[in-house]
């Protein structure tokens, strides 16, 4: 099991990483604000000096306006990976089942001792809260992806909310 799940995370962590490098262009300057001389220059400087990061501007400013592809993109690396933290969760509760009936081949620590009924069983706390995350990051995901969907050219989500 160790040779899947060390294959598995450095995989995850190379996705990590590709979609890490996508949020460093940003497509700041591509409003009014962007018509202001020495602007976008001054905000990329800025910050590139306050994180430390190579942030630089869209090559494409309308692309970067219209579409939400990055959005999507990491949303779906996060589920991806918390899909392979459950599966895994998943396979520890399994395994964990017992001391009477059930697999028994790994303990589990006791995290709530004596919470449940049952002599001697220790309930998978953490595998069960690592897969609850999960779903939260599965309904997260939907979400970004209804409101990357846009509208001809224009994507309402991705603007400022305005008070009426």
């Amino acid at each position: 099991m160790r040779s899947i799940c060390s294959g598995c995370a450095a995989s995850q962590l190379e996705d990590l990483e590709s979609v890490k490098r996508k949020c460093l262009s940003l497509p700041l300057g591509a409003t009014a604000i962007g018509t202001v001389p020495g602007y976008r220059e001054a905000v990329y400087a800025e910050l590139r000096r306050t994180t430390g990061l190579a942030v630089a501007p869209e090559t494409n400013f309308f692309d970067g306006l219209q579409n939400a592809d990055q959005s999507v993109g990491i949303s779906s690396v996060v589920k991806s990976s918390a899909l392979s933290l459950s599966k895994m969760s998943s396979h520890f509760r399994l395994m964990s089942s017992g001391p009477r009936a059930g697999f028994s081949e790994i303990v589990l620590p006791a995290v709530q001792p004596r919470s449940s009924i049952m002599p001697g069983k220790i309930n998978p706390a953490i595998p069960e809260m690592a897969m609850q995350v999960y779903f939260k990051i599965l309904g997260n995901d939907a979400t970004v992806t209804r409101a990357c969907e846009g509208e001809l050219d224009l994507n309402v989500s991705s603007t400022q909310s305005r008070n009426p």
